[in-house]
């Protein structure tokens, strides 16, 4: 199981983020963990938890609070990495003080589960038209930051988060199927640079994909796109990295068709 935590806010006096506003939400969601004795290292690479940027009341990320407007983060954790009954206390503040000297005055918190299952018997083939916003998102492939919404990439870490919920053997096999029968359909996005302060600078883009794949396994597609939904994808997703918002638009039966890939025969 998962807990996925939205908090809505706002704040009494102006805040001028010179950073990546995500960077402020893992810092606030460490201290509040914190606070009800969960301790989790700032260097720690494998954190219990991912988070959104700060975003306004129109989705879109936003470096300066104004008092009197609202504004949203979204914090997920691992239920099996982390005590999550202490999670949703850590949570039940009125009034935020984060060691910075931020505050934030709480309107209202919504505590959802993502409690995905695998192996739907009514599965059919079919043809899955699908489409992702992406906040500002890097992927890590072979050592290099990758700024492509790559399918492939997309897929791989939904299924990485998945495999943490649930617990289990990885499903690599089964998400490589899906990317292989996966092409991007149409992409507008652009290249962003997210400053972390201290001179770092990560790559990213941002953008709205569409996708289209044939699969056999409609079903798995849609859990993997939840889960991405909750836990974002890519690279630094504990910093705010990754956030998107993905569904399905269409879905059409096709004939049965065999999806594995055959080896060319010899001419020799």
């Amino acid at each position: 199981m998962s807990l996925v935590v939205r908090v809505f806010f706002t704040v009494g006096s102006p805040i001028k983020l010179h950073t990546w506003s995500g960077r402020l939400v893992s810092r606030a969601v460490g201290e509040l963990l914190e606070g009800v004795g969960i301790g989790v290292s700032h260097d720690s690479p494998r954190k219990p938890y991912t988070v959104s940027p700060v975003m306004d009341a129109n989705g879109r990320v936003v470096n300066k609070l104004m008092p009197g407007a609202e504004y949203w983060f979204r914090a997920s954790f691992y239920c099996r990495e982390v005590d999550c009954s202490l999670v949703t206390s850590a949570f039940s503040r009125p009034v935020v003080h984060l060691s910075g000297g931020s505050v934030f005055h709480v309107i209202r918190v919504r505590v959802g589960r993502l409690e995905p299952r695998l192996g739907n018997n009514d599965d059919s083939p079919a043809l899955v038209h699908w489409r992702v916003r992406y906040m500002p998102t890097a992927y890590k492939f072979a050592g290099s930051v990758i700024t492509w919404p790559s399918p492939a990439r997309f897929l791989a870490s939904a299924g990485k988060s998945l495999v943490r919920v649930l617990g289990g053997d990885s499903i690599e096999g089964a998400v490589m199927e899906l990317a292989f029968h996966t092409e991007v359909a149409r992409a507008r996005v652009r290249q962003v640079e997210v400053r972390l302060g201290r001179g770092r600078v990560i790559h990213a883009f941002t953008g709205v994909v569409d996708y289209l794949t044939i699969t056999s396994k409609p079903s798995l597609l849609g859990v993997l796109l939840s889960t991405a939904n909750a836990f974002g994808v890519g690279w630094d997703r504990s910093i705010g990295l990754g956030h998107v918002t993905g569904g399905v638009l269409d879905m059409r039966s096709v004939q049965p068709v065999d999806l594995r890939v055959e080896e060319p025969t010899s001419t020799g």
